[in-house]
C-alpha cells in the first residue's frame, strides 16, 4: 500500500497503520491542497496564506517557499518531471511556476471568479482550471491561448469544485449541483454525463484506468464505468464527504470528511471500512492524494531489487527461447482454424482439438514452470535472510544489529514479500486467461455443432422435397 497524504490544519502522510508516520505544519492558516511530486520525495501545499511550500517527504522539512500576491491559492499541480507546478486562487490567475528558476514562467488569464481546481495533462502541454462561476478553461501553455471553454448551461448552482485529466485529451469535471461530466477535447463536447447521482456539490474526483470516483456532501460515493457510462458501485457514508483518493488496484477507495475522518472502503465490500486513520482533528479533509506508483516504477531500483530483476531476466529470457520453439497460442488458434475449414467431419474436429489442447498444456507447463522458479528463488532468498539473522541474535546476543542493518534487513524482507505478491497475481490472472479460453473453446465446439446440424437439416429438408415431387410424378404416371 503507497503511502497517503492529506491536509487540513496540518498535512498527515498515513501508511497502513491508523496513526500517521509524519505530520507537517508548513502554514499559518488552512491548507487546500498537498500533492506528491513526481518521485514522492517531495510534497507542495498551498493554503489561505497565499503561499506554496514545498517539504521534503521523509521528515517534513520546508525546502522552498513560493509567494506572489499573498491571496489565497486553492489548488496547485505538477507536470510530470515536476520542473513546473501550476497554481490558482482567489486572484482568478493561473501561474506556472519554473521551480529551477525560483520563479513565475507564464500567467494564464480568462476567469472572472476564483479557481477551485486545475490540472496537467499527461503531455504537460494543456492545464484544465475550473472557477466559482461555472466555467472551465483549457490553456495552451506554449501560446498561453484558452483553446477550449466549457460552461454549465441551465444550471441553477453553477460552479466547478474539482477538475483532473483523464488522459490526455479526456477531462472530468464535478460541478457544485452534483454532476460529474466527462468532456472530449478532440470533439469539444461532452462525452457523458452523471447528472443523477449526487443531490449536492461534488466535492472531490479521483480515478484510476477504468474508474471515475466522485464524492459529496450528500454522504455518498458513487463510481462510474466511462466506458458502459453507468454507475457501478454506490458507498453511503455518516457524514458529508469532502476529498477522495483511489489506489491503483480498482478496489480501495479512501474518503475524507467534513469533520476530519479518513475512511478506507473495498468496493467489493462497501457496507462497512475497512480501515479509518486519524489525525485531523477538529478539521475537515479538504485534500488527498496516494503515492504515484508508476513513477514509483521509474526510479532506479536498490541492489536487493537489482538482483531479483537480473534472475527474473534470465528466467524470462529462458522462456522465451522455449517459447519460439513451438508455436504461440494466437499462432495455434491460426492453424487450427485453417484446419477446421479443411475438414468437415466431427472426427477432424475432435483430433484438432486435442492437439491444440496438448500444444497449449505444453506452453502453460512452461509458464508455470518459470513461476514456480521465481517463487522459489523468493522464498529462497526470504529463508536465508531470516536464518543468518537467527544465527547472529543467537550467538551475538539480541542488539547484535544496529539500525541500519535491521532497516535494510526490513527493506528486503519487504520487497521479496512484494516480489511474491506479483507472483501470485500473474498466477490468478493466468488461471482466469485460462478459463476464458476454456469457455471459448467450447463456445466454438458448440457453434460448429450447430451448423453442421442445419447444414444437414437443410439437406433433410431438400431431399424430403424432391421426394414429394417424385412421389407426385409417380402419381400422375399411374393414372
Amino acid at each position: 500500500m503507497s503511502q497517503l497524504v492529506s491536509c487540513g490544519k496540518s498535512i498527515l502522510i498515513h501508511d497502513q497503520s491508523m496513526d500517521p508516520i509524519l505530520r507537517i505544519n508548513p502554514h499559518k492558516s488552512s491548507i487546500n491542497c498537498c500533492i506528491w511530486n513526481h518521485n514522492n520525495c517531495v510534497i507542495a501545499s498551498c493554503g489561505n496564506d497565499g503561499v506554496i511550500v514545498l517539504s521534503r517527504a521523509t521528515d517534513g522539512q520546508s525546502l522552498l517557499p513560493l509567494e506572489h500576491n499573498g491571496k489565497a491559492i486553492n489548488a496547485i499541480s505538477f507536470t510530470s518531471n515536476s520542473q513546473y507546478l501550476a497554481s490558482g486562487g482567489h486572484d482568478s490567475i493561473v501561474r506556472v511556476w519554473d521551480l529551477k528558476k525560483k520563479t513565475i514562467q507564464s500567467q494564464l488569464k480568462g476567469h472572472y471568479s476564483q479557481i477551485n481546481s486545475l490540472h496537467w495533462n499527461s503531455s504537460d502541454t494543456l492545464i484544465a482550471s475550473a472557477s466559482n462561476v461555472g466555467d472551465i478553461l483549457v490553456h495552451d501553455v506554449s501560446t498561453q491561448i484558452a483553446v477550449s471553454t466549457f460552461n454549465l448551461k441551465g444550471s441553477k448552482t453553477p460552479g466547478f469544485k474539482a477538475v483532473k485529466f483523464m488522459s490526455k485529451n479526456l477531462l472530468c469535471s464535478g460541478s457544485n449541483d452534483g454532476s460529474v461530466t466527462i468532456f472530449d477535447l478532440n470533439e469539444n463536447e461532452f462525452l457523458c454525463n452523471f447528472s443523477q447521482q449526487h443531490t449536492s456539490k461534488v466535492t472531490g474526483l479521483s480515478f484510476t484506468q477504468s474508474l471515475v470516483c466522485s464524492v459529496g456532501t450528500d454522504q455518498k460515493c458513487y463510481l462510474y464505468s466511462i466506458v458502459d457510462k453507468k454507475v457501478t458501485h454506490t458507498i453511503a457514508c455518516e457524514n458529508p464527504l469532502n476529498s477522495v483518493a483511489m489506489q491503483n488496484d480498482d478496489y480501495s477507495v479512501t474518503v475524507g470528511t467534513l469533520y476530519g475522518q479518513i475512511y478506507v472502503y473495498d468496493i467489493r465490500m462497501t457496507q462497512k471500512p475497512k480501515l479509518q486513520f486519524r489525525g485531523h482533528d477538529n478539521s475537515s479533509v479538504n485534500y488527498m492524494e496516494y503515492q504515484n506508483i508508476e513513477q514509483q516504477s521509474r526510479l532506479p531500483p536498490p541492489p536487493s531489487q537489482r538482483l531479483l530483476n537480473e534472475s527474473n531476466m534470465s528466467v524470462q529470457s529462458q522462456t522465451k527461447i522455449n517459447q519460439t520453439k513451438s508455436p504461440l497460442i494466437l499462432e495455434i488458434k491460426k492453424d487450427s482454424s485453417k484446419d477446421l475449414n479443411t475438414f468437415s467431419n466431427k472426427e477432424s474436429m475432435i483430433k484438432i482439438e486435442q492437439q491444440k489442447q496438448m500444444q497449449y498444456d505444453q506452453f502453460q507447463s512452461r509458464v508455470q514452470s518459470s513461476q514456480q522458479s521465481k517463487f522459489d528463488q523468493s522464498t529462497s532468498k526470504i529463508e536465508d535472510i531470516s536464518r543468518k539473522y537467527e544465527v547472529s541474535r543467537v550467538i551475538g546476543g539480541q542488539n547484535d544489529f544496529t539500525d541500519e542493518q535491521k532497516k535494510f534487513i526490513q527493506q528486503q524482507i519487504n520487497e521479496q514479500t512484494y516480489q511474491l505478491k506479483k507472483i501470485v497475481q500473474d498466477s490468478v490472472s493466468s488461471m482466469h486467461i485460462d478459463m476464458i479460453r476454456q469457455f471459448q473453446i467450447q463456445q466454438n465446439e458448440m457453434q460448429q455443432l450447430l451448423d453442421q446440424y442445419m447444414k444437414e437439416q437443410s439437406n433433410l429438408v431438400q431431399r424430403i422435397s424432391q421426394l414429394e415431387q417424385e412421389n407426385q410424378q409417380l402419381k400422375r404416371q399411374s393414372y
